[in-house]
């Protein structure tokens, strides 16, 4: 079964974060959250420039690979300088190659776990043990020196190998672990690309919504005068084979049979223009979404002010493609019926689930979304005067803060319909 956004959001693996380095972790940095100027430090970070290229990797098809370049500027404001700077791992050490250089010198990063505040150097080998605790905090550390008034180069580059059971995968950059630095990041950009066999197609989402811009092959967030916080970090949401339209056509093709593809397709279509890190829909994404809407309604019967809805389909069930053909029609004919979720008992709600969406559709675009509003509309009012059945029944909200809720959003679509 194909997951809606929402659902895939919470089931995908949550992997270690890539991050801007940040001075002094091991006696004051707070971890992976954004918590202002630390006290004493007079470097700021000028500008920085982070490239993550997103691919498989050679040895296990299962497993993805993140290779990530970042180049920082930091610039001196104050007297001559000398501290530790790190760089956030994580809970896991899964990161390979780590290359710190420093003013154009190589150095050699110490390795330290910091869980609990206890910052003990740990090495290679102990931090690569499998352990599914948790109970680690890793970060690379080295010593930096800052002349006075100087502007001082630091060029990070290394692989994190991805794997999860889950077909859905994330990888992200902590942009707000540069809030330590003093002042505000002067220009940061964050440039997201993918490798064979991935590509941008495969992405579901690409967060934050703003400044973000696809040029080619290539996702690319900018930022000026940056005082990160955690709305600033970016998030990529992939399938690690399906392309966006390929899932798409499957759902469209399985909402002729089932109710519940319909509300995926409809899913699917409400966050097209997450992929490409943009606010808003285009004017072409917004009518395919408000007639995915539309279309969940379409078997209903409607006389005389009353709705009917069907209370059950067939089980929805993906045969794989490798079945031969006489099982695959033995398992069709042995596939059941089962209750719609709007049918099931205390589920009448997950009928309106859209309601906001198609609202939003039609405050930027009226008359794209009448139509659909109208119809609506219609059941809502039809829903909260009893008139509203599934194969006989009559569909009832759990409680009053649902039908009002529900009575409110009614209220508006007339509004916007007038």
């Amino acid at each position: 079964m194909r997951l809606p956004l929402a659902a895939a959001l919470l089931l995908a693996a949550s992997l270690p974060a890539p991050a801007d380095i940040g001075p002094r972790p091991r006696s004051e940095a707070p971890g992976l959250e954004a918590t202002g100027d630390m006290k004493g430090i007079e470097v700021e970070m000028a500008a920085e420039e982070v490239s993550l290229r997103l691919g498989r990797a050679a040895h296990d098809a299962w497993v993805d690979r993140l290779v990530v370049e970042a180049t920082f500027e930091m610039r001196n404001t104050g007297g001559e300088a000398a501290f530790e700077e790190g760089f956030p791992v994580g809970p896991v050490k899964n990161m390979k190659g780590f290359e710190i250089e420093v003013g154009g010198a190589k150095l050699a990063p110490r390795l330290v776990d910091r869980y609990q505040g206890k910052a003990v150097e740990v090495t290679e080998e102990q931090a690569s043990r499998e352990d599914e605790s948790g109970r680690h905090d890793y970060w690379y550390v080295w010593d930096a020196n800052y002349p006075a008034g100087a502007t001082v180069v630091h060029r990070v580059r290394y692989e994190l190998e991805l794997f999860a059971f889950s077909e859905y995968r994330r990888v992200s950059y902590t942009l707000s672990t540069g809030a330590r630095w003093k002042n505000t990041i002067g220009k940061a950009r964050v440039t997201f690309r993918c490798e064979a066999p991935l590509t941008l197609e495969h992405v579901r989402s690409a967060r934050p919504l703003r400044r973000g811009e696809r040029t080619g092959e290539a996702i690319t967030w900018t930022f000026e005068n940056l005082e990160p916080g955690a709305e600033d970090d970016v998030e990529i949401l992939y399938h690690m084979k399906d392309t966006w339209a390929a899932d798409l056509e499957r759902l469209r093709e399985e909402g002729k049979r089932h109710w519940s593809a319909k509300k995926e397709v409809a899913w699917t279509l409400g966050s097209a223009h997450e992929r490409f890190a943009r606010p808003k829909p285009t004017a072409e994404e917004r009518a395919a979404y408000v007639e995915a809407v539309r279309a969940m309604f379409d078997e209903a019967k409607v006389a005389d002010g009353a709705w009917d809805f069907p209370a059950e389909e067939r089980q929805r069930v993906r045969i794989g493609e490798d079945v031969p053909p006489e099982v695959r029609a033995e398992i069709e004919r042995s596939i059941g019926t089962e209750a719609r979720e709007y049918a099931r008992p205390g589920e009448a709600a997950q009928l309106f689930e859209f309601f906001d969406g198609l609202l939003q559709a039609a405050r930027e675009d009226r008359a794209a979304a009448r139509a659909a509003l109208e119809r609506w509309a219609a059941a809502g009012e039809a829903f909260l005067a009893g008139r509203v059945t599934a194969g006989g029944r009559v569909l009832t909200l759990s409680g009053d803060a649902a039908r009002d809720e529900l009575r409110a959003k009614v209220a508006e679509a007339r509004s916007l319909l007038e």
